[in-house]
């Protein structure tokens, strides 16, 4: 029982890791974006997603990272403008999770 948790404890921490060594910046024209609400467990939980030309992407708060604006990042987007701002993650679609942004987005100067 013991080698299960920490193995588990391990799988974690790598997966941490990993996680907070992953960083792009993107310069993305945004093409829509809204809020996904979902009832789980009893809890109400909600996330932002914003659709670019180079991808969908998450706008939550990540204690790992120290963001807590995420309703203020993602008021600042507007559909049909380019941004440029830092994600980290990973995007898979079977488990339904996408990059995170992690910075304020900056209107971007490259068109």
């Amino acid at each position: 029982m013991k080698k299960l948790f920490f193995l588990f404890i391990g799988i974690l921490l790598l997966n941490s890791c990993q996680y907070t060594m992953t960083e792009e910046i993107k310069c993305a024209k945004i093409l829509g974006k809204e809020r996904i609400s979902k009832y789980v467990d009893g809890q109400d939980q909600s996330y932002y997603l914003i659709y670019t030309d180079k991808g969908e992407f998450t706008i939550e708060d990540d204690l790992l990272r120290g963001n807590f604006s995420s309703s203020h990042w993602y008021g600042k987007f507007q559909e049909g403008k380019t941004y440029t701002f830092k994600v980290g993650g990973y995007r898979s679609g079977f488990l339904s999770s996408y990059q995170n942004v992690y910075t304020e987005p900056v209107l971007c100067i490259d068109n």
